[in-house]
């Protein structure tokens, strides 16, 4: 993530120009020069910055993906207006299960980045713009790939 971002948005008739800059593993907003109290989620290290705040009074959401800053209202990205779909709870037990894999192996590069991408994978899946089953479907599938692909490292590696 490229630092600072400053962006504006307009939300209810009213300007707010936003500074965001991660600095030494904490993140710093600041609106109309005011800073914000921010309390980091899990998802927000994982994917990017998605944090919930108050607005005059009304809660929103700052999301940061990709260099991309947005804010959500009323459940609505307000540059794009699409919807915005958080993570539920059940992805992130399908995220954990992806990260054990490098835990059970004990390390190395191969197991880590099979592992860290299963938590990846399935943390995008879960906020695609599917139905709940097909998400849920999909995080199994991909949990399931991620831990084949490590019994199948393991089998290679007993081989050699």
């Amino acid at each position: 993530m490229k630092n600072p971002i400053e962006w504006e948005s307009v939300i209810a008739d009213k300007t707010y120009k936003f500074f965001f800059q991660k600095e030494k593993g904490k993140n710093f907003l600041m609106v109309n020069s005011n800073p914000i109290e921010l309390k980091i989620g899990l998802t927000s290290s994982v994917s990017g910055f998605d944090e919930k705040i108050m607005l005059d009074g009304k809660e929103v959401r700052v999301v940061i993906a990709k260099d991309n800053p947005d804010v959500v209202v009323n459940g609505v990205f307000v540059k794009s207006g699409k919807k915005y779909i958080e993570s539920p709870v059940w992805a992130l037990i399908f995220a954990v299960v992806c990260a054990f894999i490098p835990i059970i192996s004990l390390g190395g590069l191969v197991p880590f980045t099979i592992g860290f991408t299963g938590v990846l994978l399935n943390i995008a899946v879960s906020r695609l713009v599917l139905p709940i089953v097909m998400r849920a479907i999909v995080c199994m599938v991909i949990t399931g790939v991620a831990w084949g692909l490590y019994y199948l490292l393991i089998a290679l590696a007993t081989t050699l």
